[in-house]
């Protein structure tokens, strides 16, 4: 496949070019994606010679390898499931860490 060069744009969903989207360790650490979604999305320039990876070119020319993502369809059924037991589990953790909290002796009263 012959080398394409263009603008791809930083959405919440990954790095949109071509008709795919990507995304890559520095956008992840950098939380490029909530920040698209809070402010809005971003160019930046892309250099691209298969679909499965791309190239970003970001400040002082450095060069960043961006991996292609798909979404894979999931039972909404089971990801509520998860996220209300995730939920569950946190209150649980947050009332064990007050009780221990309560039940630790004062280091005044000695």
């Amino acid at each position: 496949m012959k080398e394409k060069s263009g603008i791809g744009i930083v959405t919440q969903n990954g790095i949109w070019f071509d008709g795919s989207l990507y995304s890559c360790s520095l956008a992840i650490h950098e939380k490029w994606f909530e920040r698209a979604h809070q402010v809005g999305g971003w160019p930046v320039a892309v250099k691209s010679q298969d679909e499965e990876q791309i190239v970003i070119i970001i400040e002082d020319g450095l060069k960043i390898n961006c991996y292609r993502i798909e979404f894979l369809p999931c039972d909404l059924k089971k990801v509520r499931a998860y996220y209300s037991e995730f939920q569950r589990l946190m209150a649980l953790r947050k009332e064990l860490a007050d009780s221990t909290r309560n039940c630790l002796p004062d280091k005044h009263l000695r």
